[in-house]
Parts: structure tokens; sequence; C-alpha cells
């Protein structure tokens, strides 16, 4: 008896122990593949499912089979396997065969994942199950890829053959090109047909062109978008110098859709520097699939569809600084560097903290602290320095729990920083930045943040976004530009990551590194399908807005009816007009938005829908005390002359909720 259960433990440790985990696994296979196609296959609502555990009782049924039946089977064949030595399971094929399946076991779990009806509504559940799932993700391509490339032997000699055409050798990069070009007719041509729906403002796009058409006309750095009718100096609000290096580029046809394009253009064509930037670490393959991960993030088309901005320009700056930087091209490297510090004062901060990467590294520490110092020297001389000299632009509010009671201003905030720290830390800690970090991070399979020096180097957007402290969750939003001084550094340091990878060790380093792309890939694009606007269009949100893609009838109509009024207002002439229909009225020297200023302007253009409180008493001033009358009014769109006389003009005020009294024009001045 003693000898039969020592023979019984003895199989147990060497037949059963080293055959369960795979049986196991191979179940869970069975089971998640026969789940997803009992529910894929079926017209059932995934949404009511997932949200509300709404389910026929057929296919409830159906999916606990789908789960009982693997595991019976796999039980039974491991009870097979110990209590018959006869027909006991070849051990190393079924785990070449279970490892090469594993990432079946992903069936399930992907299925759930995609049904972005629902999960667009719920980011951080959302981030959370991707963020798991691809961990697990992780582990199994990993098994998969450990026994993947014997299948490929026989075809050594034919694939080697293939590598060194000169045709496959350039495929990649024109494979980037189109990509490159075909993003920016793509992000082009729906932002267009936004600026064209009339769903995009005075802020920004409006500010940004009329800055553009001033300095045209030599009148640089002047927005009454912003400043009204003085028109102020930029410089105060942003030191956005580059901006002179694309007049020529908008002077082909000044307008608004020129602004969008020059965006457009920038950001299809910085997936050119991110590829040389990849392919100077890593393989062609490899760098194309991160391309292709960063052309379809939520993160970089989101903030596009929120009208225009000038820091979405500093990433292909940023991406050529640190190919150049990564393969010695100083020179290059150069340029690139003044150029990104060139597209707004505050690129500068997050390239400084970037900088540590070479002095923590200790891959070059002089040319590390020498970025560091060049970076934050050039932030600090420029906010504190040339802007203020500009003029005040207080941006202490978005930090406003961070200031000292009583004071205001960034320096009330850094002298909560030195002496609170614990204060300060206590305010990052909220849902809405941990969905911000997610949206960031989980896409690339947090390879970024796998190693300190590679989190710091991608950390310099904190201060000027997880930092904020005001309500308006606009800079800790993957729908606004704001994440951009994150998105260079992250996928900068996903190259380093998967490099470091592939360098631990061999033929299982490779194997990492291959593990990590894939479950890359595999967040990347459930998460673009649920918030991106390349793989569906149903539920895209840029900036404040859901974007439908479409020009609609009554969009048609409202956009001819505000060409008809426009057209009557003459190029010279000054214009308020409220904030979304303002956007279409900046190709000229002074034009403002009523959420500022009106400014006494020679012609006022309104849409009842888009007034305010703030719009509706300043106008009704004015209409009291300056003499308009209505020179035109059709759908929505109502327009006022100065000086113009029209009978029915106190009603089209009153109609809007303006206040009106008739004033008599004043005497022309007779020429001397």
């Amino acid at each position: 008896m003693r000898a039969r259960l020592s023979e019984l433990v003895r199989r147990i440790d060497s037949q059963a122990i080293p055959a369960a985990p795979w049986l196991m696994l191979c179940a869970l296979i069975a089971s998640s593949v026969a789940s997803a196609l009992t529910l894929g296959l079926s017209d059932v609502d995934l949404v009511a499912f997932i949200g509300h555990n709404e389910l026929p009782e057929y296919l409830r049924v159906a999916l606990l089979r789908s789960v009982f039946w693997p595991c019976v089977v796999a039980i039974t064949l491991l009870l097979a396997h110990l209590a018959l030595p006869r027909a006991a399971l070849p051990l190393a094929k079924l785990q070449f065969v279970v490892k090469l399946a594993s990432p079946l076991a992903l069936s399930m779990p992907a299925l759930i994942l995609s049904v972005y009806a629902w999960w667009a509504d719920h980011a951080l559940e959302f981030l959370l199950l991707l963020g798991l799932t691809t961990v697990a993700a992780e582990f199994l391509f990993r098994q998969s890829f450990s026994v993947a490339p014997s299948l490929l032997r026989p075809f050594e000699v034919t694939l080697a053959e293939l590598r060194a055409s000169r045709l496959l050798r350039a495929l990649p990069l024109i494979l980037v090109g189109a990509a490159a070009v075909s993003y920016a007719l793509f992000v082009g041509y729906f932002t267009i047909q936004q600026h064209h729906r009339i769903q995009t403002g005075g802020f920004d796009l409006g500010h940004y062109e009329i800055l553009m058409y001033n300095a045209l006309h030599g009148r640089l750095f002047r927005s009454p978008i912003l400043w009204g009718s003085s028109g102020g100096n930029n410089l105060a609000n942003h030191a956005e110098l580059a901006m002179l290096l694309f007049v020529p580029f908008y002077a082909i046809r000044p307008s608004g859709e020129a602004m969008l394009v020059i965006q457009a253009v920038m950001m299809g064509g910085s997936v050119i520097p991110l590829f040389l930037l990849c392919r100077s670490a890593l393989s062609a393959l490899t760098s194309l699939a991160i391309c292709f991960a960063y052309l379809i993030a939520a993160s970089l088309s989101a903030p596009l569809f929120y009208d225009f901005h000038w820091l979405p320009i500093a990433i292909p700056f940023l991406f050529l600084l640190m190919f150049a930087l990564n393969t010695g091209r100083h020179r290059l490297a150069a340029v690139a560097f003044v150029l990104a510090l060139l597209v707004r004062e505050d690129v500068a901060l997050p390239m400084a903290v970037g900088a540590t990467y070479f002095i923590t590294s200790r891959r070059n520490v002089k040319l590390g602290v020498l970025l560091f110092l060049a970076g934050l020297s050039w932030f600090v001389l420029v906010k504190f320095g040339v802007m203020r000299l500009a003029g005040t632009f207080d941006f202490g509010w978005i930090y406003e729990d961070l200031i000292v009671p009583k004071e205001k201003g960034v320096g009330s905030v850094a002298k909560t920083a030195l002496t609170n720290p614990l204060f300060v830390a206590a305010t990052l800690f909220t849902r809405a930045k941990l969905v911000f970090m997610l949206h960031l991070l989980v896409p690339l399979a947090f390879l970024p943040w796998r190693n300190w020096r590679w989190a710091l180097f991608t950390c310099g957007g904190a201060a000027l976004t997880l930092l904020t402290t005001n309500t308006n969750d606009a800079f800790i939003s993957i729908r606004f530009h704001y994440q951009m001084h994150w998105m260079p550094y992250l996928y900068a340091a996903t190259v380093v990551a998967l490099h470091s990878l592939g360098q631990s060790g061999g033929a299982e380093g490779l194997v990492k590194r291959r593990a990590a792309l894939a479950s890359l890939l595999f967040a990347s694009v459930l998460h673009s399908l649920t918030f991106g606007p390349i793989f569906q269009r149903t539920n895209f949100v840029g900036g404040f807005l859901r974007i439908p893609f479409e020009l609609t009838d009554a969009d048609r109509a409202r956009a001819e009816d505000l060409r008809a009024a426009s057209a009557l207002i003459p190029e010279s002439a000054s214009v308020a007009a409220t904030d979304l229909e303002v956007a279409q009225l900046t190709t000229r020297l002074t034009a403002m938005s009523t959420k500022i200023d009106h400014g006494s302007a020679d012609f006022i253009l309104l849409d009842k829908t888009h007034l305010d409180s703030h719009a509706v008493k300043q106008l009704s001033t004015l209409f009291t005390t300056e003499p308009y009358g209505l020179l035109f009014q059709k759908g929505q769109i109502v327009l006022f002359k100065r000086g113009h006389h029209n009978p029915a003009t106190a009603a089209a005020a009153r109609a809007l909720g303006l206040e009106y009294a008739q004033v008599a024009q004043p005497p022309a001045t007779p020429s001397p």
C-alpha cells in the first residue's frame, strides 16, 4: 500500500503537476474562444449585457457551457494522463500547441472591451480592465513568441533574401510617408468640415488666425480676439514665436482653413521623425508598429479636432531632436532644439526635465546638463522676463488651490510647493487625473514607466497638467492640447523600453520585446476603437464636442446664411461676433469675440443661441448708446452695422434679448 501511494505521489509530481497548467491554459483558451463566438455570432445587445447584465437565457446557458465543458475535458485528460501511463499525453507537443495558441485566450476580453458604445462613457472602468488585460496579454504573447520562430525555420533563407532586397529595405519608409500623407488628409478634411459646420471658435482658431493675419500685415502678436479692441500683445499670453515661420504658408491662402491645413500637415508629418527615431534603435517592423500605434492614438487625434493650437506643432521638432541626439547629429539637434523652443515657451520645461535621462543613465552627463540648463533658462527668461514685459496675463488661476490665501500668480504656487509639498501631493490624487494618466499609459502597455529613469524623462508635463487644480479638466484630458506636453516623451520612452527589452539576453530578449510590442498594439487598437476617430466615428469627442463627421443640410444652410452676412462686411472693417461665428471672420485685422469685447466695432454679427449673459449685458449698453441698425437677418444669423438705419432694428435686437434705443448718427466732421 505504501509503495502504491509513493508511486502515485511520484507520478503526480512527474506527470500531473507539469501537465496541469497547460491543460488549464488550454481550457481557458477554449472557453474564451467559445464564449466570444457565442456572443459575437449572436444578435445580442452587448451594451445591455455589459452594462446591465441583460442576456437571453439560452445565451447565458450557452456561455455556461462554453466555460464548463473545456474545464471538464481538461480535468478528464489530466486524470487519464495520471491513471493511464500508456495513454499519457505528449507533454512537449501539448506545451508547444498551447503556447502557440495562448493569445487566443484574449478573445472574450477583447470582444467585451471592443463594445465602445458602452465604454466611451465609462472611461475609468474601461482603462482599468484594459490595463489588467494588457498585462495578461504580454504574458500570453511571450508564451506564443517563445515557440513561434520554430515554425519559420524552413523559410529562413527566403526571409533573409527578402530582407536583403532593396525594395523591402525602402518599403518601411515608403509606408510611413504614405501614412503621414493619409493622416494629414484625414485630419485636414474633417477638421475643415468641422470649421464649415461653424463649430470652431474665436477661442482658439479665430485667435490664432487673426494673429497670423496681423503678422502678415506687419502687426506682430496683435490679437483683438484675446485682448479686445486694443489688440494687446500676445507675447503676454504665450511666446509662440515659431508662428512667424509659418506666415509664408498661411499667406498662400489666408483663412481659417489654412491654419487647420498647417496643423494637419505638421501632425501627419510628425510620424516621419518618430520613425527615424525608432529606426535608430529598433528594427523596421517594430518601428512601423510603433508608428501605427502613434497614428491611431486617440490622444493624438482628439486635440486636433478642437480648433488650432501651436503646442502640437512642437511634436515633430521634438522627435527630430531626439533622433538627432540618439544618432550624434549635433547640428541637426541644435536646429530642432531651437525650433521646438520657439513653438511655445512652456515646451522648454518638459525638454529640460527630459534632458535628465542623459544624466540619470550616465549616457552623456555633460550633454544632459547643457540641455537641462538651456531649456530651464529659456523657460525662465521668456516666462518671467519677455512675457512680463509684453503685458500681464495671469495663469495662476489654473493652480487656484495651490495659491497662498490673499496672494496670486504662479510665484505663489511655487511658494506652496516649497513650504507644503504634502498638500501639493494630495491634489494629485483625483479621479480625473488617474483617468488622464491611464489614457496615456495603458495604450503603451505601461512601457514608458517600467523604469524610473524613463518615467522621469516623460514627466516634464506634470507641472503643466497634473499640478493644475482648477475645476476645468481640459488640462488633464486627452481631448485637449495640453497633454501634448507628454506625448513625444512617452513614445520616445517606449522606444527606449523596447530597445532595452531586446538587449536583455539574446533570443529571450527578442521574445520579451515582441511580446511587449504585441501587447502595446493590442491595447492601442482597443483604446483607439473606443476613444479615437480611426476605427469608429460615432462616439469620438474632440475638445468639448462630439464630432459628427458629416455636413447636414441644416449645417449647409446655416453656413450659407453666415457667408451671406459676412459678404456684407468689408475686409477692412472691424467686426464683433459671437464666439463660434467670429472664427469665420478673422481674416481681417480687427475681429472680436463678444466673450471679451465688442470694441464699438463697425459691424456686430450675432447668433442668438450663442449669446451669453456677459455679451447680452455689454451689447445692451452698446445698443442704447451707439447708433447701430439691422443690416441682415436670416435663420439664426443677425448682422448690425454702425450708422445704418432700419425700422426693424428694435424688434431684431429685442428678439435677441438685448435692450435697444435708437441713437442718432453724429454729424460727419467736415474735411478741412
